[in-house]
This record gives C-alpha cells, structure tokens and sequence, in this order.
C-alpha cells in the first residue's frame, strides 16, 4: 500500500492519500477539521498534548478517540463511527498505515517509544545525554517533537518566552512610569527633554520589543521564536535551563 503526503509551506500536512483514499485537512490556529470526498467534514476535539481526543460531523455526532499510554500507544480503542477516519492520534500526528508516527524528520513507533533514526540535530556539548533514538528527552507528558528534531512544549507555546517577557514588561513599567515624570518635569528646557530623548526611545523600543516576543510566545515553539542577534545567546542558555528544569519522569 502506497502512502502520498503533502504539506503546505508552514509544514502542515493538507492532504493525505492512501491506497487511493485521499482525504484533505483544513487549519486554523491548529488543525481543525478532516474531509473526504465521499463525506462532509468531521472536526476534531484535542487533549492539551494535541492528540486527537473526539471527532464530531454530521454523519456521527460524536465518537470518542483513542486513550493513549505515556509515549503513545493505544490503550483503549472506541468503536468505529461511521464518520470519515481521522488519521491522526498522538500528539496530533500522522499515523500511517505501518503503526508509525511521521515526525517530518524521523518516523516515531509508539510501540517502543523511540525514533527508528538517529537525531539530525547533534545537542549541544552541555546537554546531559539520553540517547540518539529517544523521544522528547523520556518526558512525554511534557513536552511533543512534531519535527522529530527538538522537544518543544504542546500547542506550539513557549513558557520560558512567556515568563522572560512578562518579567521584563514587570520590570519596565516603573521605569517607563519614572521617564515620563522626567519628560514632564523638564518640559521648560528644551536641553533637558534632549537629554531624556534616548532613554525614552530605549524604553518603548524594549517595551515592543518584549511585547512583540510575549505575542509570539503564546502560538509558536521556541524553536521560532524571532529575537534580535544581540539576545540569542541568552535566550539559548534560559531555554536549556528551562528544558532541564522540567525534565521531571512522566507519571501516569
């Protein structure tokens, strides 16, 4: 059985056809939605890791998805409903006809909850090492790896963004409070306004600097996140301390 994938330029996967059965994906901030040719749409329901938890259309009001173990695997399986076949499960993925996740990358077996390649991304000399084939860093309550190349929190978010840059507008409202006292009590000398002219251009540059980084934060994965060439060796330490900070086991 032959499998043709295709995916749009933000590397979402939009149609998927197998041994001849096409079916098509419609997005919105995430996949929302399932069709085939011979039925309308089934949308689709997510757990906070992605997977796919209910598929709800016209044919079948609703039916039920899968349970999954820690890293993957199916623990319950619903009955099938007469809706169109939702490929996706864990994490959101693809699963294709083998078993096997595709991860864009690598492909992922749930069974054994390991890549069935090594890693392209070589880690960095000060990551504690966990094996070439493993998934997510053995944390897979935590965090998904749709690229098959990096761990990343679910949804595309990024915590370690969010608090640096929430942090940093804390830390700059007293400031900016501060510069406008200052701009208004040096209203009578056009030296003084002069002189508080760059700090006030520092501050609302940082200020939309770091807002601009929050906005980004919440809908994509730190891998993405743009930031200027100045802070990116910051960003790389805070983030890896961040991993290895929430590198707890999986309890289920």
């Amino acid at each position: 059985m032959t499998s043709a994938l295709a995916y749009d330029l933000a590397d979402r996967l939009i149609s998927a056809t197998v041994g001849g059965v096409g079916e098509t994906y419609a997005y919105g901030l995430s996949r929302i939605a399932v069709s085939t040719p011979a039925g309308g749409p089934a949308y689709e329901y997510h757990d906070g890791l992605g997977s796919l938890s209910d598929l709800v259309s016209s044919s079948a009001p609703r039916s039920a998805g899968p349970e999954y173990a820690p890293f993957g695997a199916v623990r319950t399986q619903a009955a099938p409903s007469a809706g169109p076949l939702d490929p996706f499960g864990f994490t959101g993925e693809y699963l294709d006809p083998t078993g096997l996740y595709q991860l864009r990358a690598r492909e992922y077996d749930p069974a054994t909850g390991r890549f069935l390649s090594t890693d392209p991304v070589s880690p960095a000399l000060s990551d504690p090492y966990v094996g070439a084939y493993v998934y997510v860093g053995n944390n897979p309550c935590r965090f998904v790896d749709p690229s098959g190349r990096e761990s990343q929190p679910p949804r595309g978010s990024c915590p370690p963004a969010i608090a640096a840059a929430a942090l940093g507008l804390v830390f700059l409202g007293p400031i900016d409070a501060l510069l406008g006292l200052a701009n208004i009590l040096a209203l009578p000398s056009v030296i003084a306004e002069l002189a508080l002219l760059p700090a006030d251009v520092a501050a609302i540059y940082a200020t939309g600097y770091l807002y601009s980084i929050l906005q980004q934060a919440q809908s994509t994965p730190c891998e993405n996140i743009r930031l200027a060439s100045a802070t990116q060796p910051i960003w790389r330490i805070a983030h890896r301390l961040w991993v290895r900070s929430s590198s707890s086991s999986c309890l289920w």
